[in-house]
């Protein structure tokens, strides 16, 4: 995991590096103790950068994303397209931001394996009482209570997989629960300054106090993440309504809490 900050800000660094360099034309740089133009400087950095990026979307070779990225930013240091002071200075200034991230994912590794998240999806099931567009709702507050307190990666690579297999077992369509888990993690990403790592570099560049921060953020996310509700509800209706009108008028119960037993077993050993 830490490699995989490091890298990511060596490639934010590789992208200050471009504006720095477009700022400041004609200045010849090394590269291996050669000579080179800043534009093929700037030309290489792109580049890099570029084919980075694409290979943590594409993965090829299943390569893992941190070897992508660390191989980015080690081909940016070895070529000498950035110093090894400017690396270094900017993980000193942004450790706050690193260790914020790793603190955050190890919370939420922690309340994984305590079985936490499985706890709340089943509590969102049960309160759905049968109903698939109540479980449609309890899926996107759940995906915002956990994007506000433990970051959206949490919500974006824990609690989704659990989503998917409790819908799965419940025999539920999963497109719109899946589409709910991914989009309310950014939607309700600014609620909190901790919801978001980047968040933290907002406050940090600018003078944010946590009142100041949710005057600015909170009620506008509340709209967005009502938007997003309400799209959802429109783009995925039949779905949600039909599933929810069989769900509402099945009287035998007992299988119901069987089906949610079976997911519970799942997710661990949860009464119910």
């Amino acid at each position: 995991m830490y490699p995989c900050i490091l890298s990511n800000q060596g490639l934010v660094l590789a992208v200050r590096n471009v504006r720095a360099l477009l700022l400041h034309k004609g200045t010849p740089t090394m590269l291996l103790f050669v000579q080179i133009p800043t534009l093929t400087r700037t030309i290489l950095i792109v580049l890099i950068t570029t084919v980075t990026l694409i290979g943590i979307m594409v993965r090829p070779w299943k390569l893992n994303e941190a070897v992508t990225t660390m191989t980015g930013a080690s081909l940016l240091l070895i070529l000498g397209l950035i110093s090894p002071y400017d690396a270094f200075s900017t993980l000193v200034h942004d450790w706050n931001t690193f260790f914020f991230f790793l603190g955050m994912m190890s919370l939420s590794a922690l309340a994984e394996v305590a079985g936490i998240f499985g706890w709340l999806a089943v509590q969102a099931a049960l309160l759905s009482r049968n109903s698939a567009r109540r479980l449609f709702f309890n899926t996107f507050l759940l995906g915002s209570l956990i994007s506000m307190l433990l970051s959206n990666d949490a919500t974006a690579l824990i609690l989704t997989p659990l989503i998917y297999t409790l819908v799965t077992r419940l025999r539920l369509p999963v497109l719109p629960f899946l589409f709910a888990c991914t989009f309310v993690a950014d939607t309700a990403s600014f609620l909190l300054p901790v919801s978001n790592p980047i968040n933290i570099i907002i406050t940090s560049r600018f003078p944010l106090d946590l009142l100041t921060f949710l005057r600015l953020f909170f009620l506008p996310s509340l709209v967005v993440i009502g938007i997003n509700l309400g799209v959802f509800y429109l783009l995925y209706s039949t779905e949600v309504l039909l599933y929810g009108i069989i769900m509402q008028h099945d009287n035998d119960t007992d299988e119901s809490r069987v089906k949610l037993r079976c997911v519970s077993q799942t997710f661990g050993n949860v009464r119910l």
